[in-house]
């Protein structure tokens, strides 16, 4: 099973891969509590509380809410990225698509400009070539 991101701090962690997300959380004497939302459609609500010191992540079900301690604003991106594109909603990944279209088509087009211009001189240069050849066999040097 390939593992999508970890995120990990004192309180515990995340486990996002392509068929659950595992919340783990430790007790005070040291044991491990471990949540699992195994369908992604299950998913209704998906946000970050901001504290005074940390951020949390709450992700709430059907039936069961997690919230998650001490996860920069950047980790709640990339997590939210991830459980949209496992639900299936393309938002994050049609923007990056058509982006990355649009920026190929720009390269393209500049390819196309260097390709023609240099098309151009070495037919110019040809043309150039064959006139002082012309000139220079016409008057009798060559």
């Amino acid at each position: 099973m390939e593992v999508y991101c970890i995120y990990e701090n004192n309180a515990g962690w995340i486990e996002l891969n392509e068929k659950e997300i595992i919340f783990s959380s430790k007790k005070l004497l040291g044991e491990w509590n471990k949540f699992y939302i195994t369908d992604y459609y299950n998913i209704k609500y998906i946000d970050i509380e901001k504290g005074i010191t940390t951020n949390s992540l709450i992700i709430e079900t059907k039936d069961k809410k997690f919230a998650f301690t001490g996860i920069a604003n950047s980790e709640i991106g990339t997590i939210k990225k991830i459980i949209d594109k496992r639900k299936g909603n393309l938002n994050y990944s049609t923007k990056q698509k058509i982006k990355g279209i649009e920026i190929l088509k720009e390269r393209n087009m500049e390819s196309n400009k260097r390709s023609n211009t240099l098309i151009g001189a070495g037919i110019s240069l040809f043309f150039i070539v064959l006139v002082f050849w012309w000139l220079a066999r016409s008057c009798g040097i060559l």
